[in-house]
């Protein structure tokens, strides 16, 4: 029987495998790694506080859109890994999935493990230290239309001044 879910990265598998609207007839099940998925299915199911102050929780990642112009298949693909801060790639004949999430540090570096023990440090432009984000989303208040909310760093409006970035949460609706 057919299931539904919002989880991107069921979505996503759900791409890769259908022979109808994915890439099911030109690609072989057997070649893609499941279980990164299923572990990238479990971050994404995670109940995170919604933010808005009412002590509700909603799952870490969801997707709701809809694909309406046809597409590169690749760049589709990795447009819905994006909502879920994933990657797509190939290694060792497989696809798998890369998330970027919290994790354990893997390595301490100390000066014994530098060469001649001098660090080089260096940091971005002032002009790459955005301030404040226009983020536009589907609002399910206003019939899913895109909706642009602003978020802003005072603290570092204060000390670069106001540079603000536009982002498009692709899929999301919160």
């Amino acid at each position: 029987t057919y299931q539904w879910t919002d989880n991107p990265a069921w979505c996503l598998y759900d791409m890769l495998t259908h022979d109808r609207y994915g890439l099911g007839t030109k690609l072989d099940e057997a070649l893609i790694d499941k279980f990164s998925f299923y572990e990238a299915a479990q971050y994404c199911d995670e109940l995170v506080n919604d933010g808005n102050g009412t002590g509700t929780y909603e799952p870490r990642f969801t997707f709701n859109a809809q694909f309406m112009v046809r597409e590169n298949a690749w760049k589709a693909l990795q447009a819905v890994a994006s909502v879920f801060n994933a990657k797509l790639y190939m290694h060792a004949g497989y696809i798998r999935l890369a998330l970027d999430r919290p994790a354990a540090a893997t390595k301490l570096i100390t000066n014994s493990n530098v060469v001649n023990g001098i660090f080089t440090y260096s940091g971005s432009p002032a002009t790459d230290r955005y301030t404040a984000c226009n983020i536009t989303y589907n609002n399910p208040a206003d019939n899913f239309l895109p909706t642009v909310i602003t978020e802003q760093d005072a603290a570092g409006i204060a000390r670069y001044g106001y540079q603000a970035i536009d982002m498009v949460a692709y899929g999301a609706t919160s």
